[in-house]
Order: C-alpha cells, then sequence, then structure tokens
C-alpha cells in the first residue's frame, strides 16, 4: 500500500497550527502523533516521518516548511526521497532551497547506488544524499549548465540566509533533535565535521578539486548545447523530414506480416527486440559504445536523426539475422544430430559475422553457452604443421584402424601403434581417432534369442570339472566347446568351437547346416589329432543333448589324455568363456553385414577365425594376439610348445 509523501498547503498549515497548539517537549507522546495525523488526515502516517516533521519545522520554522511542500508538490518522488531531503537540511544546517537543488543534482548517482530504481515505489537501504561535490549528472529536461548556474545561485541565495539566520536562534548552541523514542544531542561540530574548526583557506583547499570537476563539466555541457543549436539552425527541416521518415519505417516493420516460424524461438526474437532501451532513457553525454533504441516508441521521433538511423538500421539488422537463419535452419532435417545442427550453425556464423549470434542461434534451437563451447572444443581440420602429421602417427593409425575393421577402440589402437614404434598414451589416440574422424564400432543389443541345444537327459552326464576356473598354464590343458546358431534368409548355420583358454585361441571348428551330432564329433577328431600324447587335457561343454550321445562319448573312450566336462544344469555361467567368444564373434561377423549366399557367410566366419587367431590382439595377452602370445610364452619360457 503507498503512502503519501507530501503535505498540501492548506494542510502543512494545519499541521503547523496543530504543532502550535501542543506543548511538546523533547518527545511527542502517542496522543499527540494521533492528533497530528488527524490533522493531516493521513490516519496511518508513521510516527519516525511526524517527528522529522515536528524537527524541521522547529529547526526552519513555519514559512521554510510551508515552502518545502509547497516545492515538492507534482515532484515524482517516494516518501524516502522525501526524508533525505529533510535529513540533509536538519544534518547540515542548509536552507531547504539548496537541500532540494543538491538532492536534484544527485538524483542520477542515488540511482545507481540504490540499484537501479524499479517500477515499485520501494528503494533499497543506501547511504544518504552525496555532498554537492560529487554532482556528475543531471536527469531533468533542462541542459546541465543551466541547471549548474541555477545551483549556484541557489548556493548564494542560502549562504546570504545563512549569514542572516546566524544572528538568530535557529542554531545556537546545542540543539536538541527528538527521533523515534530516543533523543539524539548534536553540536555543531558533529552537523559540520568537514568544516568545523578549520580555516577558510583549509575550507578552500578542501573544496578545490570539486569545484574544478564542475568547471570541466560545465565547459563540456556549453560545447554540447552549442553543438545541438548550430543543427537545429541548420537543419530543422532535415530533422523534421528524418522523424516522419522514420515513423513510416516503423510502420511498415510493426505491421509485416511475420512468417511461420518456430513459436518459442520467435518469443525470444520479439524479447530482444523488445528489450531495446527506450528513447526516453537517452543521455547525450553517455559514453561508450552507440545506443540503440526501439523505432516502435511513441516518442522516438524526438531523438537527434543519427540516433534515429543507427537504430533503425539495428532493428532492420536483428529481423533480417533471424529470417536468414530461419531459412537455412529449416532446411536441417528433423532427425539431425546435435553435432550436425552445432556445425551447420558455427558455418552460418561463419559465413555471416555481421548478424548478432544470440539471435542467430535462436531458430537452430542451440543454448548461447553450448554454442561457445562448441566453437571454443570444435572439431578441427589437420594443419601442415601438425607434429603428429610429421612424424607419421596419422597414416599409422588410420592404417591400424582399417586393418582392423574399424573394430578397435582407443585401447587396441594404442597397443598397436605402441607395437609399431609410436608410443602415445590413451587420451593422445583419441584425440587423433577424433581428428581423424574414426569411430570404432559399438557392439549393439542381441537381436535374437540364445540358442539351446538341452532337451533334457538323453545319455551319461559328467561332473564339472573345470569349476569356472578359465585359466591355464600351458597349451591344451583346459578347453572350452559350445554351439551356435546363426540365422540367414530363412535357413540357419551351426558354428561348434574349440577354444583354448591358455591363450583363447579356438584350437579346432566346424560348420554345418544341421545342429547333429556328427558335426560337433567332426570338431572334436580335429582337436585330438593336435592334442600333444602326453598332456592331460580337460574339454568342457554345457549339458547339450550332442555331448550326452554316445558317438561323442566314444572319442574320449579311445583317448584316455582327453577327461569331459559339464557345467550344471541351466547354467551358462558355468560355460561363460566361450559363452563371451559367441557374443564377440556375432558382433563382429553377422550384426551390421550382409552376405549374398550360405557360401559367403561360411567363408567370412572361417576368414575371421583366422583373423581372430593370428592378427587380433587382446589387452589381457599382453597386447598380442593368440598365436603371437604363445610363441612369446614359448621363446621365453623354452618348454612350452605351441
Amino acid at each position: 500500500m503507498r503512502i503519501r509523501a507530501v503535505l498540501t498547503v492548506s494542510e502543512a498549515e494545519s499541521f503547523c497550527d496543530t504543532f502550535d497548539a501542543m506543548k511538546s517537549g523533547r518527545n511527542l507522546s502517542g496522543t499527540q502523533l494521533q492528533r497530528l495525523r488527524t490533522a493531516i488526515g493521513q490516519p496511518e502516517k508513521s510516527s519516525s516521518v511526524l517527528t522529522r516533521w515536528c524537527l524541521f519545522y522547529k529547526l526552519h520554522g513555519r514559512e521554510k516548511f510551508i515552502d518545502f511542500f509547497a516545492c515538492a508538490k507534482g515532484q515524482n518522488l517516494s516518501e524516502l526521497d522525501y526524508l533525505r531531503i529533510l535529513e540533509y537540511a536538519v544534518t547540515s544546517g542548509t536552507s531547504i532551497d539548496r537541500a532540494w537543488v543538491i538532492f536534484r543534482c544527485s538524483r542520477r548517482k542515488l540511482e545507481r547506488l540504490s540499484l537501479k530504481r524499479k517500477k515499485s515505489d520501494s528503494w533499497p537501504q543506501v547511504e544518504p544524499a552525496v555532498p554537492p561535490a560529487d554532482i556528475v549528472r543531471l536527469l531533468d529536461d533542462t541542459t546541465l549548465s543551466q541547471r549548474l548556474e541555477s545551483a549556484d545561485d541557489h548556493e548564494l541565495s542560502s549562504g546570504e540566509q545563512d549569514k542572516n539566520q546566524s544572528n538568530g536562534s535557529v542554531l545556537q548552541g546545542d540543539t536538541v533533535i527528538a527521533v523515534g523514542s530516543t533523543a539524539q544531542k548534536v553540536t555543531p561540530e558533529q552537523a559540520h565535521p568537514h568544516i568545523h574548526g578549520k580555516s577558510k583557506k583549509e575550507v578552500i583547499t578542501l573544496q578545490r578539486p570539486a569545484f574544478k570537476a564542475r568547471r570541466k563539466d560545465i565547459a563540456a555541457a556549453k560545447k554540447e548545447q552549442e553543438a545541438i543549436e548550430q543543427a537545429k539552425a541548420l537543419g530543422d527541416k532535415t530533422i523534421a523530414n528524418m522523424a516522419q521518415s522514420s515513423s513510416t519505417v516503423v510502420g511498415s516493420i510493426v505491421n509485416a506480416p511475420q512468417p511461420s516460424r518456430d513459436t518459442d524461438a520467435y518469443e525470444r526474437f520479439c524479447a530482444i527486440k523488445d528489450s531495446l532501451k527506450a528513447p526516453e532513457e537517452y543521455d547525450p553525454l553517455q559514453r561508450g559504445r552507440k545506443p540503440y533504441f526501439n523505432p516502435k516508441a511513441p516518442t522516438f521521433s524526438l531523438l537527434p536523426p543519427e540516433i534515429q538511423q543507427s537504430s533503425l538500421e539495428y532493428f532492420w539488422l536483428l529481423d533480417e539475422a533471424y529470417s536468414t537463419a530461419y531459412r537455412v535452419a529449416k532446411s536441417i532435417p528433423d532427425n539431425a544430430s546435435q553435432e550436425e545442427r552445432f556445425k551447420a550453425c558455427y558455418e552460418f556464423v561463419q559465413q555471416h559475422p555481421q548478424y548478432p549470434l544470440k539471435v542467430v542461434i535462436l531458430p537452430f534451437r542451440i543454448n548461447y553457452d553450448n554454442f561457445k563451447y562448441y566453437e571454443k572444443y570444435r572439431p578441427r581440420g589437420i594443419s601442415q604443421e601438425d607434429p603428429y602429421l610429421k612424424s607419421g602417427a596419422y597414416q599409422c593409425l588410420v592404417q591400424c584402424f582399417n586393418e582392423s575393421g574399424g573394430r578397435y577402440g582407443k585401447y587396441r589402437l594404442r597397443q598397436m601403434m605402441y607395437n609399431r614404434g609410436y608410443r602415445y598414451c590413451v587420451p593422445t589416440i583419441a584425440k587423433l581417432m577424433k581428428r581423424c574422424n574414426l569411430k570404432a564400432v559399438v557392439a549393439t543389443k542381441k537381436g535374437q534369442g540364445a540358442y539351446s541345444s538341452y532337451i533334457g537327459k538323453v545319455g551319461q552326464l559328467a561332473p564339472n570339472l573345470l569349476k569356472r576356473d578359465f585359466t591355464a598354464d600351458k597349451p591344451f590343458q583346459k578347453i572350452c566347446s559350445d554351439v551356435t546358431e546363426i540365422n540367414f534368409k530363412g535357413s540357419k548355420v551351426y558354428l561348434s568351437v574349440f577354444e583354448d583358454l591358455f591363450n583363447n585361441e579356438i584350437r579346432a571348428y566346424s560348420i554345418s547346416a544341421s545342429p547333429s551330432v556328427h558335426f560337433v564329433v567332426a570338431g572334436l577328431k580335429k582337436l585330438v589329432d593336435a592334442v600333444p600324447k602326453d598332456a592331460r587335457c580337460i574339454i568342457h561343454t554345457d549339458q547339450g543333448h550332442h555331448y550326452q550321445r554316445a558317438t561323442y562319448q566314444e572319442v574320449f573312450a579311445k583317448n584316455p589324455n582327453i577327461i569331459q566336462s559339464m557345467s550344471r544344469k541351466g547354467n551358462c555361467y558355468d560355460n561363460g568363456s566361450c559363452e563371451s567368444w559367441f557374443g564377440r564373434f556375432k558382433d563382429d561377423v553377422i550384426k551390421g553385414q550382409t552376405y549374398a549366399s550360405v557360401d559367403e557367410l561360411v567363408a567370412a566366419i572361417e576368414r575371421y577365425i583366422a583373423y581372430y587367431n593370428n592378427s587380433r590382439i587382446q589387452m589381457e595377452l599382453c597386447g598380442k594376439s593368440p598365436v603371437e602370445y604363445a610363441h612369446w610364452v614359448a621363446s621365453n619360457d623354452g618348454d612350452i610348445a605351441a
């Protein structure tokens, strides 16, 4: 709720009559304050304001009290503003005319100190009014020179009044000031701390910098006033024509039909255009970049012609920037990735550097901070001075990536380059891959259900001798085996492998179009032929019907150095090593690949097994392939045969 801050002349006279009729002491009682509220017709007026008015009336008398509120009539000030004027007049002992001039001259600085007064009438807590030495600018319609000249006149008149009042009884000795319910004793030393006890020469020395600053401001204001008058004298018709043309152009801009655009982005664009300062805030003395004002404002034609022209050009630039960027952003498909959208926006910004960035990014639906981050850390091309290019690191990286068929990531590429003499860390390899735009094939989710060969107990079961111990000290010590199913254009292909747990090498395999026992036995016989006679080999499988048949178990009976082992029922983790190999095999060979015939698929499987054994490096094998690891161990130990 807003409380009226000033009194009319009749209310001020009623206030004075009521106060004279009361016999007030140092403090006013509650009844006396209520009588004053009734006299002025403001029952909600606070006690602190009333006590300040009473103090001001005691110090300056009836005539000055009524003149104060007569001057305040028509001023758009809050209650706190009037209290500042009263406190400055009381504490400094100056006349009310001088207090009004000081406040009006320092209002601009008060707004800066109070963090820009908002539309509401509430002000933050700030310091009292600044002294005249800190006056820099004015906000009134009159020029700076005229206002400062009027300020000097008020200072002269106030000085004469102070001399006339010095012989009176206004400020003699000590003065008692009552504020609220506490009393303070103010001496002349407290009222004038900056000049009390100092000589006239010292006072002039203290005030000299302030007077020099005021002379500079007056000279600058006079030059500006002369320039404005000269421009008016030379081109009154030009200014009138400029105002008429600007209003016509603004009308065409406002009434022009807008194309159909992204609703949120266009609303933000309109907010940017409407955020331009209003012409009423124009200050000819402001420094910095050229000001831009909203041409839609009704007082836009009152601005200088050069300011109008620059504002109109900027307004047109905003509209042109958004329209051009919108046409480019509309051509981007909806399913485009965020990186493609950033790239298109960056290319547009590079082609049109004259457009404001905050307007350009709106149609692209890109955040400003994210765009600045992309601009700083975007993928860059390879320059001729790049040290990695001179050392051949890029060429080696691309060669290793192509040899792996696009399957290697930064870790295995780092190991592969390390084996070839390029010793870089993993983050460096990732950086080089990003510059060369190399991306490894990422494993996807499984598209079909797992194949199960278990149909129940159809033969003899073997005990679980492996017990999830997938480590071996020498070749042919522990071997895992399993069967997988591959769907191909309505038909099925079955693959059976035997993996050596010593170096993860595929020792034997067999491929068939039907899951019969004979194709599994064919792979087992290949393995038995490769196992040394003096080796004790454990062959571990699941409980599939192939491995329970008598035909399969006859091979173990004929070869006593080969022992059969089976997983527990329905437990795939007991044969986890072979299961994981099938998952890796399908990611590299089956998923994302197309084959014309079954023969082509079988040839691809055979090529992959040869590549896996001889070329595909594994980090758990010291960055070597299975065959390389076996030869490396044999050469170091001497007693290990591959």
